[in-house]
């Protein structure tokens, strides 16, 4: 079991680079000119490193297929566990159901509180000192359009109650906070969907599966449930590489690391004319590759190290996740209050922007993170 802990370190390295993959995303929208209402338009004044700049921070625009990742890794270390209590007792495994939504609370909601606080009180700074950004009223019409300012008590209401996106706005600026009404609901639904598997792991699937072809035509008549099904089979790959990694399934992990090398062209080649979840579902499943990829290196005997030395990273990523976007807003509603209503053409600002978040968050996830979390929490034993 020892080992297995270990083995498996390296998926917090993972989700500590997929948390700051997403902040340097927003650091490079939200503290560069950008390239159509920037670079495009004087290009002359772009030094050679610069220009290799940008297209290498080009890279971090999928932030939001990102968060797909978040998603199959929650899949599979939520359902880790359980799954190898039901391979090894079937259909009799039982599932500790308040003291997993005593830990799925104690994981989701104390960084949540604060990062709502936080961005209640950025926010108003912002908009006192009259920040642009705050009122929509930038040079960006991405900027305006994206970032909203709404603290009502019903849409702080609605964020506490995880149905963000689905009825009420995200809180303030903290457009990140989206995926926490997912993760939630997923987490409410799981126990149901246990119960099925144990039982029948093909009915669970084809369940999850029928749910999500009905979301595609708003079939449920609650607005919930058609988003919630609609990326929740993204989710259930993660549980079914737990299944694979237990044993349950009887497939080597060799035969689906190929799907990160067929998909992905896929995706992109087509990805304005695909459906979001249907493009959410390949992009899982090329995630479910990648995540092979890792087994199989480490089945062939090999460690991966720089993974597993990125585990501080992995400890304090919920943290980043839920609290660097009011940050990142409020610096470049400064700037451009500093600059003249603009951004800068340089990146000097984007480095000291993700340095200046990260420091921040790794104490910040010390204090309101860290006291929360079991002294066993860790992706081995199926908790995230």
């Amino acid at each position: 079991m020892e080992n297995k802990r270990s083995s498996l370190q390296f998926l917090d390295g993972i989700r500590g680079l997929a948390a700051l993959y997403v902040m340097i995303g927003h650091a490079r929208w939200l503290l560069w000119e950008g390239f159509t209402q920037g670079y495009i338009l004087h290009p002359q004044q772009y030094s050679l490193l610069n220009k290799s700049l940008m297209y290498f921070f080009s890279a971090f625009r999928f932030g939001h297929e990102a968060v797909l990742l978040f998603f199959v890794l929650s899949g599979f270390v939520i359902h880790l566990r359980y799954s190898r209590n039901i391979a090894q007792l079937g259909p009799d495994a039982k599932f500790d159901l308040f003291p997993y939504l005593k830990r799925r609370s104690r994981r989701i909601i104390p960084p949540l509180l604060f990062a709502l606080l936080l961005t209640f009180i950025l926010d108003n700074i912002g908009a006192y000192y009259n920040f642009s950004i705050y009122h929509a009223n930038t040079f960006s019409d991405n900027i305006n359009q994206n970032i909203t300012n709404d603290h009502s008590v019903l849409t702080l209401a609605g964020n506490l109650l995880f149905v963000m996106k689905f009825y009420v706005p995200v809180f303030g600026t903290n457009g990140p906070l989206w995926s926490l009404a997912y993760e939630w609901w997923f987490y409410l639904l799981y126990p149901i969907f246990f119960l099925i598997t144990r039982r029948s792991l093909v009915l669970a699937t084809g369940i999850l599966i029928l749910f999500f072809v009905l979301a595609q035509f708003h079939i449920f008549p609650v607005l919930l449930l058609n988003k919630v099904f609609g990326l929740m089979l993204c989710w259930w790959l993660g549980a079914l590489l737990a299944d694979i990694y237990n044993g349950r399934i009887k497939i080597s992990f060799v035969y689906l690391t190929p799907l990160s090398l067929l998909l992905l062209p896929l995706i992109l080649g087509y990805f304005n004319s695909l459906s979001y979840e249907i493009s959410s579902l390949l992009w899982s499943l090329a995630f479910i590759g990648t995540f092979s990829i890792c087994f199989y290196v480490q089945e062939s005997g090999y460690k991966l190290r720089i993974l597993n030395s990125l585990k501080w990273l992995g400890d304090m990523s919920y943290t980043l996740y839920v609290i660097h976007m009011p940050i990142i807003v409020i610096l470049s509603g400064w700037l451009m209050y500093k600059n003249n209503g603009v951004l800068p053409s340089h990146f000097a600002y984007v480095f000291m922007g993700i340095i200046f978040v990260l420091i921040l968050s790794y104490f910040i996830s010390l204090l309101i993170e860290k006291p929360f979390l079991h002294k066993k929490l860790s992706p081995a034993n199926g908790n995230q």
